[in-house]
This record gives structure tokens, C-alpha cells and sequence, in this order.
């Protein structure tokens, strides 16, 4: 169900949370996977992720790298994996729409001040939430693309030969 989860990091969260499958599986499913345990709380076990013969003559890293396939994942290619570039906050939010909406937008209070305190739905508060993370992004790119742009100002002209 999630080929990107180690059998040790299943286990290690099994472990930590009692045996919960359910808590091991939306944990997966909210931070995209599981951490992996240290590597002195277990070794690991002949079922990993490395086949025997592969296991014996490649030396186990004392901190595993979650972002490196490893031979029983991997395309078959040696070397590394292309690097993809994560998509931007932005992207992942959705909020490309909202970027040319009124640059004076974050600064007013009239609703929100309106929605402050505790909503009697479990939708309404994720709601609220989502509003206020995307409010909170967008007003930290806006201060982002200013101070470049006060940078940019400051900076004297290159010389023209």
C-alpha cells in the first residue's frame, strides 16, 4: 500500500503508537510517508529492502536516506535519480489564482475579525484553517517579492563600457 515506507519505519511506528494500524496509516497519509527509526533501535531484518546478496556487499548507512530508491525500488539505472525540484508552496496550495488578487488584500480585517474565535463544526475550523495557512503564504511572498525588489532598488546600476 505504500512502497515508499520501509518495513522498518512500519514497524518502528507500530511500535511507537501500540499497534495502531489505523494511527500508522493516517500518519503516512498526512506526512506522506513514515520517519525512519534511528539506526540503533533495531537492525535490520532479512525481509528489508535489500535482497541477502545485495545486502552483504553494500554497507548499511548509519542514517538511512528516505529520498534514495533502493535496489529493489530503483529503475534498474545506476547512479543517482534525476533531481526534481519540489513544487513550490504555491503550486501545492493551489494558489496560483490568488497571486494578482488586490496586493492590499491581506492588510484589511473586516470578515476575518468577524470569524475569530471557535467554530462549532469539525469543516467550518479546517476551513477557517485552510483560509488563514493560504493568507499567511501569500502575505510571506508578498514581503518576499518586496524586499527583493527594495534590494534590487538599492543596488547601484552595473557600469556601462
Amino acid at each position: 500500500m505504500f512502497p515508499h515506507v520501509s518495513s522498518r519505519a512500519a514497524r518502528w511506528e507500530l511500535e511507537r503508537n501500540g499497534g495502531s494500524v489505523e494511527r500508522a496509516v493516517e500518519r503516512a497519509l498526512r506526512e506522506g510517508g513514515l520517519p525512519e527509526p534511528p539506526a540503533s533501535y533495531f537492525a535490520p531484518s532479512p525481509t528489508d529492502d535489500f535482497p541477502a546478496a545485495a545486502r552483504a556487499a553494500t554497507p548499511t548507512p548509519a542514517t538511512p536516506n528516505p529520498n534514495r530508491p533502493t535496489q529493489a525500488q530503483g529503475n534498474g539505472t545506476s547512479g543517482p535519480p534525476p533531481k526534481v525540484p519540489p513544487p513550490s508552496l504555491i503550486k501545492r496550495m493551489g494558489l496560483q489564482a490568488k497571486l494578482g488578487e488586490g496586493e492590499d488584500k491581506g492588510k484589511g480585517k473586516g470578515k476575518e475579525e468577524a470569524e475569530e474565535g471557535w467554530a462549532s463544526s469539525k469543516e467550518e475550523r479546517e476551513e477557517r484553517l485552510r483560509r488563514r495557512k493560504e493568507k499567511l503564504v501569500l502575505a510571506a511572498r508578498r514581503k518576499l517579492l518586496e524586499k527583493e525588489r527594495l534590494k534590487k532598488e538599492a543596488q547601484p546600476p552595473a557600469a556601462k563600457s
